[in-house]
């Protein structure tokens, strides 16, 4: 598991192949950014994932091409900021996006084999033997998406 938090300052992580997770992550600030990287991390349960700021902006960015042992629930919010979400993801890993925001806008900059709308996308396999659920959320900042799945 993950734990780092500043008060004032940006945050970044980069979980990086054959990293183990077993445990929940969580990386956040106060005032400032945030970035995270997953790149074909082996996840050995069901574990949580929250990226988070107050004010500033949140971004995320992840790839996955082997078979998860159990689902990552990912949660992205910022309340003044914006969002940047990619995925992609391959083979047997699936993703459900869901995206709101109070003052702001959602746009898709890129849609490979997912289907749905700006606040619901999900890969063409979903659901799979080993998902993302993410959730993407602003309170006034915009949210893009560039979301990609090759079977």
């Amino acid at each position: 598991s993950l734990s780092l938090e500043a008060t004032t300052g940006g945050v970044e992580a980069n979980l990086v192949e054959d990293v183990v997770v077993a445990g929940d992550v969580s990386v956040r600030t106060t005032t400032g950014s945030v970035e995270f990287r997953w790149n074909n991390v082996i996840v050995t349960n069901d574990i949580l994932v929250s990226v988070e700021t107050t004010t500033g902006g949140v971004d995320v960015d992840v790839v996955q091409d082997e078979e998860l042992l159990g689902n990552v629930t990912l949660n992205a919010e910022a309340t003044t900021g914006g969002v940047d979400f990619a995925i992609d993801i391959q083979g047997d890993v699936g993703a459900r996006i869901e995206s709101s925001t109070t003052t702001g806008g959602i746009d898709i900059d890129r849609k490979v084999r997912f289907v749905g709308t700006t606040s619901l996308l999900q890969s063409d396999n979903y659901p799979t033997g080993s998902n993302f659920n993410v959730s993407l959320k602003t309170t006034t900042g915009g949210i893009d998406i560039d979301a990609k799945y090759t079977p």
